[in-house]
Protein backbone atom coordinates (compact mmCIF):
# COMPACT_ATOMS: atom_id res chain seq x y z
CA UNK A 1 0.00 0.00 0.00
CA UNK A 2 1.35 3.55 -0.73
CA UNK A 3 1.34 6.60 1.66
CA UNK A 4 -1.65 8.41 0.32
CA UNK A 5 -3.92 5.08 0.53
CA UNK A 6 -2.65 4.25 4.61
CA UNK A 7 -3.16 8.09 5.13
CA UNK A 8 -6.71 7.85 3.38
CA UNK A 9 -7.57 4.65 4.79
CA UNK A 10 -6.55 6.03 8.83
CA UNK A 11 -8.50 9.15 8.52
CA UNK A 12 -11.75 7.08 7.74
CA UNK A 13 -11.24 4.63 10.43
CA UNK A 14 -11.12 7.91 12.64
CA UNK A 15 -13.83 9.47 11.52
CA UNK A 16 -15.66 7.02 11.22
CA UNK A 17 -14.86 5.98 15.04
CA UNK A 18 -15.66 9.64 16.17
CA UNK A 19 -18.79 9.56 14.32
CA UNK A 20 -19.86 7.25 16.06
CA UNK A 21 -19.46 8.60 19.67
CA UNK A 22 -20.81 11.86 18.44
CA UNK A 23 -24.16 9.75 17.56
CA UNK A 24 -24.01 7.88 20.85
CA UNK A 25 -23.18 10.92 22.92
CA UNK A 26 -26.70 12.57 21.17
CA UNK A 27 -28.40 9.47 21.72
CA UNK A 28 -27.21 9.22 25.25
CA UNK A 29 -28.12 12.99 26.02
CA UNK A 30 -31.33 13.13 24.44
CA UNK A 31 -32.76 10.12 26.49
CA UNK A 32 -31.35 12.14 29.73
CA UNK A 33 -32.87 14.99 28.60
CA UNK A 34 -36.36 13.70 27.64
CA UNK A 35 -36.51 11.91 31.42
CA UNK A 36 -35.78 15.21 33.41
CA UNK A 37 -38.09 16.93 31.07
CA UNK A 38 -40.37 14.06 32.61
CA UNK A 39 -39.31 14.09 36.05
CA UNK A 40 -40.11 18.23 35.98
CA UNK A 41 -43.57 17.59 34.45
CA UNK A 42 -44.74 15.04 37.26
CA UNK A 43 -43.14 17.32 39.68
CA UNK A 44 -45.34 19.89 38.58
CA UNK A 45 -48.37 17.95 38.39
CA UNK A 46 -48.06 16.74 41.88
CA UNK A 47 -47.22 20.53 43.60
CA UNK A 48 -50.80 21.51 41.81
CA UNK A 49 -52.73 18.80 42.83
CA UNK A 50 -50.84 19.37 46.33
CA UNK A 51 -52.19 23.02 46.08
CA UNK A 52 -55.32 22.18 45.00
CA UNK A 53 -56.19 19.84 47.53
CA UNK A 54 -54.83 22.27 50.09
CA UNK A 55 -57.10 25.04 48.92
CA UNK A 56 -59.90 22.40 48.58
CA UNK A 57 -59.50 21.80 52.48
CA UNK A 58 -59.39 25.90 53.35
CA UNK A 59 -62.61 26.15 51.09
CA UNK A 60 -64.39 23.30 52.83
CA UNK A 61 -65.05 20.89 49.83
CA UNK A 62 -62.59 18.61 50.35
CA UNK A 63 -65.39 15.74 49.56
CA UNK A 64 -65.12 16.94 46.42
CA UNK A 65 -61.76 15.86 45.53
CA UNK A 66 -62.85 12.70 43.64
CA UNK A 67 -63.94 15.12 41.01
CA UNK A 68 -60.59 17.37 40.84
CA UNK A 69 -58.42 14.30 40.58
CA UNK A 70 -60.68 12.95 37.67
CA UNK A 71 -60.26 16.36 36.06
CA UNK A 72 -56.46 15.74 36.25
CA UNK A 73 -57.19 12.09 35.06
CA UNK A 74 -58.42 13.36 31.86
CA UNK A 75 -55.62 15.59 30.94
CA UNK A 76 -52.53 14.27 28.13
CA UNK A 77 -49.79 12.05 29.13
CA UNK A 78 -51.50 11.02 32.47
CA UNK A 79 -52.17 7.15 33.16
CA UNK A 80 -53.18 6.81 36.86
CA UNK A 81 -53.26 9.30 39.55
CA UNK A 82 -53.75 8.71 43.32
CA UNK A 83 -53.91 9.34 47.03
CA UNK A 84 -51.95 7.61 49.61
CA UNK A 85 -52.13 8.51 53.52
CA UNK A 86 -50.15 8.53 55.98
CA UNK A 87 -50.69 6.95 58.89
CA UNK A 88 -50.30 10.05 60.98
CA UNK A 89 -53.25 11.43 58.95
CA UNK A 90 -55.43 8.27 58.94
CA UNK A 91 -55.03 8.81 62.78
CA UNK A 92 -56.33 12.69 63.01
CA UNK A 93 -58.73 12.21 59.67
CA UNK A 94 -59.32 8.86 59.15
CA UNK A 95 -59.50 6.46 56.29
CA UNK A 96 -60.56 8.60 53.24
CA UNK A 97 -61.97 7.07 50.55
CA UNK A 98 -60.76 3.72 49.84
CA UNK A 99 -58.19 4.57 46.82
CA UNK A 100 -56.14 6.50 49.32
CA UNK A 101 -53.88 3.65 50.05
CA UNK A 102 -50.33 2.77 49.54
CA UNK A 103 -50.80 0.98 46.14
CA UNK A 104 -46.97 -0.56 46.35
CA UNK A 105 -43.18 -0.37 47.83
CA UNK A 106 -42.67 3.46 46.80
CA UNK A 107 -45.65 4.57 48.13
CA UNK A 108 -45.01 3.10 51.22
CA UNK A 109 -41.32 4.09 51.21
CA UNK A 110 -42.28 7.65 50.74
CA UNK A 111 -45.07 8.11 53.03
CA UNK A 112 -42.62 6.70 55.65
CA UNK A 113 -39.25 8.39 54.62
CA UNK A 114 -40.48 12.02 52.99
CA UNK A 115 -38.16 11.33 50.63
CA UNK A 116 -39.15 11.19 46.54
CA UNK A 117 -38.40 8.65 44.66
CA UNK A 118 -38.89 8.28 40.74
CA UNK A 119 -38.85 5.12 38.97
CA UNK A 120 -37.68 4.74 34.89
CA UNK A 121 -38.65 1.85 33.10
CA UNK A 122 -37.75 1.76 29.67
CA UNK A 123 -36.31 -0.01 26.65
CA UNK A 124 -34.95 0.50 23.33
CA UNK A 125 -38.39 -1.64 22.00
CA UNK A 126 -41.68 -0.27 23.21
CA UNK A 127 -43.64 -2.73 24.59
CA UNK A 128 -47.70 -2.44 23.35
CA UNK A 129 -50.26 -3.07 25.70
Amino acid sequence: MNAKRKISLTLFIIMSVMFIILIANILFNFRTYGIQSVENKAKAVAETIKHSLTSHMVNGVIDNRELFLSQIKKLGNIDEIWLARAPAVIQQFGEGFNNEIARDEIDTYVINTGIEQSVVEDSIFRRSS
